[in-house]
């Protein structure tokens, strides 16, 4: 069911916010979401964590977070002094951040005619200008406040769930949207033109592909094979899967302990499928919302079984099959992290995907 060829897969660097950047800026993922309820006082509804970012791991990662740190807060003050000086200019001023690579330093970006002599006051008054990069954008901060509010107004008002996150960043309107979310993405786009940049699943619209937006870990052809689970333990549906293609289904699965001791599934008060191709167990989709990360456990006593919820999402990542996994039989396969032991797989379960 897969197309024989493939657009490649790509992970971007992070690059901060002007708000707290220097505590908000990892060097090893890319562009992500987090929790709107978490969302900073702007009302900016795009934000930094979910469940399938890849987090910084190992001591160089750690040593590169830690260096970034520190060159970023050397700039601290010329960052307050850029800010407060846009402020002072909202007729121009877009937004302020740090960037990482090739090396740290801060762009200020403006909108107008005037770019040249913003960047020339702003070199007289920051204490390392050789550190400063000014940009032009086409729209000033205030356009894109207006642009985020309608946006907001749209989102809290239509569809629940259809809107995944909102907010302004990079001189744009960031809207990330359900993979069932197409026809609503070619709307902004045709209301708000290139202000808008516009995500729906995993994927960047209008052209289909990762672009900029995060790839997750289980996209990866390179991704490690979990272990299938034990002899002893399995898992079953009380009911068929179905779950129409674009949406998200909210359901469970039963895990069964006939081992001789207690098993604990560690989870975030769920667990998370991934949509692979029956065949080749590939994996084709998943979910692409944002997800709170509390630690709950579930315990299966020894012959005995509990019940788990299980959220399953069909935001393609194959390029090549649009937006969403398409109508069809598919099959999901769940990440089982059980007690001390790490990960395990389940083996597939049948899911069908209606139009």
């Amino acid at each position: 069911m897969l197309p024989d060829s493939r657009e490649p897969l790509v992970v971007v660097t992070v690059i901060a916010s002007d708000r707290e950047a220097t505590d908000r800026s990892l060097p090893a993922v890319g562009r992500v979401h987090s929790i709107p309820d978490a969302a900073p006082a702007s009302g900016c509804r795009f934000l930094r964590e979910r469940s399938l970012c890849t987090m910084v791991s190992g001591s160089s990662d750690g040593e590169r977070h830690k260096d970034l740190s520190i060159e970023q807060s050397t700039l601290r003050g010329d960052m307050a002094l850029i800010r407060r000086y846009g402020e002072a200019h909202p007729e121009a001023w877009v937004e302020l951040r740090y960037e990482n690579e090739p090396t740290v330093r801060m762009v200020a970006v403006f909108a107008g005619g005037d770019v040249g002599l913003h960047e020339a006051a702003l070199r007289q008054l920051v204490l390392h200008p050789d550190r400063l990069e000014v940009r032009a954008s086409p729209w000033p901060q205030r356009r894109l406040e207006e642009i985020r509010a309608e946006i907001h107004e749209m989102a809290t008002t239509g569809e629940p769930g259809l809107f995944g996150g909102w907010g302004t960043g990079r001189g744009k309107v960031n809207v990330h949207l359900r993979a069932d979310g197409e026809r609503v993405a070619a709307r902004l786009q045709e209301r708000y033109g290139a202000a808008v940049d516009l995500t729906v699943g995993f994927l960047h619209y209008p052209d289909c592909g990762f672009g900029d937006s995060l790839a997750p870990p289980f996209a990866s052809p390179d991704r490690p094979r979990l272990e299938p689970l034990p002899q002893e333990l399995s898992v079953t549906t009380d009911e068929p899967l179905e779950v129409a293609s674009g949406a998200n289904l909210a359901s469970a699965i039963r895990f069964i302990n006939e081992g001789p001791a207690e098993v604990v599934v560690r989870t975030n008060g769920h667990l998370t499928a991934v949509v692979i191709d029956p065949e080749s167990k590939e994996a084709v989709g998943g979910y692409s919302g944002a997800q709170a990360m509390p630690l709950i456990r579930f315990s299966a006593p020894t012959g005995g079984s509990v019940e788990i919820p299980l959220l399953v999402g069909t935001a393609s990542i194959v390029p090549g099959l649009g937006y969403a996994v398409p109508a069809g039989l598919w099959a999901i396969e769940i990440s089982l992290a059980l007690g001390d032991a790490g990960g395990h797989r389940t083996p597939p379960i049948p899911l069908n995907v209606t139009p």
